[in-house]
Order: structure tokens, then sequence, then C-alpha cells
């Protein structure tokens, strides 16, 4: 099995969307090593190794001093980046022969740009199941349990629906139990669910194994709705980004605008035999 360097930096969304592309990786006989940011990364399984890009020992490849360290280490390599040129350099001269340059789309792309996976992996992506999936597998089957996961925030503010608050109280209306995540970047949020139970800041290997036990999820255009739909039905709010380029990939994905409201997704809950 031939070993191939992916290049690719970014936020979870970013890495989540990048899937397609390691398994067609893996079925073609390279064993991929990540080269990124070392938080996006971690739902992987831990046998697959993630260096972090943010690294001192990679400042070669960006024009700057360091070693070489490649040259005898990777069979190939594949740089997911929008301007590639000085890195394919860098590797081609450490030893690197094969390195193939693939081109994401931009952080406000929107159609006809094709959506991010399938300009990464080439083809149209598959998504197998969460138990069949060598990068993302539990080692122990989740409990099923009758959650509604929910996570109300972003990277972005602007990318934020403002009607959470609303479903959060509209689901404990009708019987069901709402539970909140939150990260890093969602703090200024805690205060407004002060009354629910709330998962904050936990390992995203942790939140896989909750979200894939869940009843379903309702997020926005974040990297957690992408890391659900992997596993759980999921409703996936847009506002300012398109999901013909940036639509979470999954078996059961509905996409609403930010026009929606809570009792639109609490009609959608019902229909789908989700609440």
């Amino acid at each position: 099995m031939s070993r191939t360097l992916v290049i690719r930096p970014g936020a979870l969304g970013d890495a989540v969307l990048t899937l397609p592309l390691l398994h067609r990786l893996l079925a073609g006989g390279a064993r991929p090593t990540i080269l990124g940011n070392r938080a996006s990364w971690e739902f992987l399984r831990p046998e697959w190794p993630v260096w972090d890009i943010d690294g001192r020992g990679w400042l070669w490849l960006f024009g700057g001093a360091g070693p070489a360290r490649l040259k005898t280490s990777f069979d190939a390599a594949v740089v997911c980046l929008r301007d590639a040129g000085q890195v394919e350099r860098a590797l081609r001269a450490a030893g690197v022969s094969r390195v193939t340059t693939l081109t994401p789309p931009p952080r406000e792309a929107r159609a006809p740009h094709r959506h991010a996976a399938l300009a990464l992996a080439g083809v149209e992506p598959e998504v197998p199941p969460l138990a069949e999936d060598p990068f993302l597998n539990l080692d122990r089957a989740p409990r099923p349990t009758d959650r509604i996961v929910l996570h109300p925030g972003a990277g972005g503010r602007a990318k934020r629906w403002p009607g959470f608050p609303a479903l959060a109280e509209g689901l404990r209306s009708a019987g069901a139990s709402p539970l909140i995540l939150l990260g890093p970047a969602d703090a200024d949020l805690a205060s407004v669910y002060a009354g629910y139970e709330v998962l904050r800041d936990r390992p995203l290997r942790d939140l896989l194994s909750v979200m894939a036990g869940a009843r379903a999820f309702v997020g926005n255009d974040s990297g957690l709705t992408h890391l659900a739909a992997r596993c759980c039905p999921t409703f996936a709010l847009f506002g300012p980004t398109d999901p013909a380029v940036w639509r979470p990939l999954g078996k059961t994905v509905t996409v609403l605008p930010f026009a929606a409201t809570a009792e639109d997704l609490v009609r959608g809950l019902r229909s789908t035999k989700q609440l």
C-alpha cells in the first residue's frame, strides 16, 4: 500500500468534506496521512495519522527555512489548496515525484461551482454507513436515545440561524428533550440555554458517538452539522452560504433556509417521524 500525504488545512467542515477523497485514495491502494489543522481532524479514528500543519517543521513547504523531511517518507502527495504552486514545488524538491493539486471552492462560493466534496474527490461522493466507514467507525455501537441534538453555533455569526431558542422551547413543549452542543466558538450562547442539558467543548469522537445515537440533529452550516450528517438524520439551516456547494453529505439530510421558523422544524421532525 502506497503512502500518500494529503495536505488539507481548514476548519472541521473542510475536513469532513475531504472524506470522499480519502475514501477514493484508500480504495486505490493508498494509505493517507493528513497534514492539516490537527483539531479539525480529531473525528478520525486514531490509527489514521494527522500531522499539524502549524508546526514550525513545515515552514519549508511555504517558502520558509527548514529541512525537507519527505525524501523517502511518501510515494505521493495530494495538495488541497487554492494556491498550491509553492507547496508543489517544495514537495517535488523534497523528492516526492507524484504530486496532485486539487482546488477547493473559495469560502463564499456559490453555484455553478461544484459541490466542495465533488471538487476534491473528482467523482460523485458516496456516504458509507458509519459502521462501515474506516475513517469514522466507532469501537462500540452507540446507545440509541430519544435525544434531538441542537447545535445553535457556527464558526461565523452570520451563519447562526436565529430560531434555535424558539426551537428548543418548542421541542420541550412537545415532550422532547433537546440536547444542546456548544463548542469553543459558542461560549456567548451558554446563558441562552442555561435551562437545558448542554454538552460543552467535548472531543469530536465523543460527539460523534452522541450524534450517532440521537434521533435527529439540527444545526447551522457548521462543521458539526457536516459530521452529524454522517451518522444521523440531519436538518441543516443555510443562510449566507450556498447548499449547492456546501451541503452536508449524508443519507438523510434536509436543508432549510434561514426563513424557516421553529414551527417549520418541529413539523419537519414530526413528518420524518423523528418527533
